[in-house]
């Protein structure tokens, strides 16, 4: 039997001439087989098929072979992967194994029908699979509070890649950019290495909100994908510290000492700024008007001093230390008549001493030294009495007083001693509205002897 081509389609007569005797033969040709190639689309990550379609063969059999070739090879030219082969049994349709593409891309296809004893072999033209990315999402999860000082972070989680590679980037803006439109104020990439959850090192940002956004690179095999700017649990809310001052003075001393009011801070993050020390007098219920406000600048968390404070009159003072805070930390204060903070102004007890001599014979020189009295005023005061009182119940032989401005060594007065014996000297201060009264015991007098 003569073996028909599926790719000629003529009807034929042959007639051959035997040297022996006259014979004719007649032959007819049957239709020729065709053969189509349709393919498949996926994903990267799917599989993809081819189908041959073996029409107008005489009662074929045999196989179909099948032939991927790619990604980028569009006239099946290169080295191919091969697959089937598909068993032959008339015209149909035969489909190829799945074949897993390893990457995205466009790939060929191409099917060989191997022929029987009726029927030639025949070739399919080229088919297509397209191999789309695969397109991952990517969500993200950033420091949601925390106080100036700590860092913030963000987390990203990136699934349904196909071992995704590139990297993600993170990018943090600043309080006053709600639409991530400036520059960020905080970037960093990270590599990829398939599905998973990434997160950068981070930074330490100021007080306010910070909003993420996270950009994924894709690459070969993967689209790009990220998050948008204020998207769901990409925002860091940073509050300002709230340190804390504690101050104290202390809590009596004589008018007219100087001493300082201390505060510590503590809690800052970094603080700077000003803390103000107020001082509130006698009469000023409730603090309402300071007698003195100092203000001492701030560099750090610490203890800090006003400046020297002199009472100038008893009573009751309190005292009131403020930190004013700045961009990153929150003011702080202690509250009127706060413990510690209440100091009692007492009036000074100043000493008066007498101090008489003999100059020359019988001529006396009275003199008193005050000490230890602030700004004082009033009057030192005197008195002398005759030999033989040593109880200084008797009237005195010579009294008086000088008023005072101030400290010092004063001469009273000069008498001139009628008789002989142990006189006895005494003096007194009358005190003000910063000292007390002092009188000095007749214990205490002085003693002049003249001969």
């Amino acid at each position: 039997m003569n073996r028909i081509s599926p790719r000629v389609v003529p009807k034929f007569f042959a007639v051959i001439g035997l040297a022996t005797g006259l014979g004719l033969l007649l032959a007819t040709s049957s239709p020729a087989a065709m053969l189509g190639l349709t393919a498949t689309d996926t994903v990267v990550g799917g599989t993809i098929q081819a189908t041959a379609q073996l029409s107008e063969s005489q009662s074929a059999t045999g196989e179909i072979s099948f032939e991927v070739f790619g990604p980028g090879d569009p006239d099946c030219s290169g080295v191919p992967s091969v697959l089937g082969p598909a068993q032959v049994n008339g015209n149909d349709s035969y489909p190829s194994g799945a074949f897993t593409p390893p990457g995205a891309g466009t790939y060929s296809w191409s099917a060989h029908y191997l022929g029987d004893s009726e029927n030639l072999p025949a070739d399919s033209s080229c088919a297509v699979s397209t191999v789309a990315k695969a397109s991952p999402v990517v969500a993200g999860t950033a420091t949601s509070a925390i106080t100036v000082g700590a860092t913030i972070t963000d987390q990203a989680t990136l699934a349904a890649g196909f071992s995704a590679g590139g990297q993600l980037v993170f990018r943090a803006y600043g309080p006053n950019d709600q639409n991530c439109a400036t520059a960020p104020e905080y970037e960093k990439a990270v590599a990829v290495n398939g599905d998973g959850t990434y997160s950068p090192s981070g930074f330490v940002p100021p007080p306010g909100l910070h909003r993420w956004t996270v950009e994924y690179s894709g690459d070969a095999n993967n689209e790009t994908a990220g998050t948008a700017c204020g998207a769901v649990n990409q925002v860091s809310g940073v509050t300002r510290a709230a340190p804390s001052i504690a101050a104290r003075v202390k809590g009596r001393l004589p008018v007219g000492t100087p001493f300082q009011m201390e505060a510590t801070l503590t809690g800052g993050h970094a603080p700077t700024g000003t803390i103000a020390f107020r001082i509130y007098g006698p009469g000023a219920p409730g603090c309402a008007t300071p007698l003195s406000v100092d203000t001492i600048a701030v560099s750090g968390n610490g203890t800090y001093r006003s400046d020297p404070f002199v009472a100038q009159r008893p009573g009751r003072y309190r005292f009131v230390a403020a930190y004013s805070g700045n961009a990153s930390n929150g003011a702080a204060t202690q509250p009127c008549e706060s413990t510690g903070l209440v100091s009692h102004v007492v009036r000074r007890t100043p000493a008066v001493k007498p101090r008489a001599r003999l100059e020359g014979g019988r001529q006396m020189s009275l003199r008193a030294h005050l000490s230890g009295a602030a700004s004082p005023s009033g009057v030192v005061s005197f008195r002398l009495y005759r030999p033989g009182d040593r109880t200084c119940r008797r009237k005195p032989i010579l009294s008086g007083g000088i008023s005072v401005k101030s400290n010092g060594t004063l001469l009273l007065a000069q008498y001139f001693a009628t008789k002989t014996g142990v006189y006895r000297f005494s003096v007194g201060y009358s005190g003000d509205k910063r000292n007390r009264r002092y009188q000095s015991s007749c214990r205490g007098a002085q003693r002049i002897r003249v001969s």
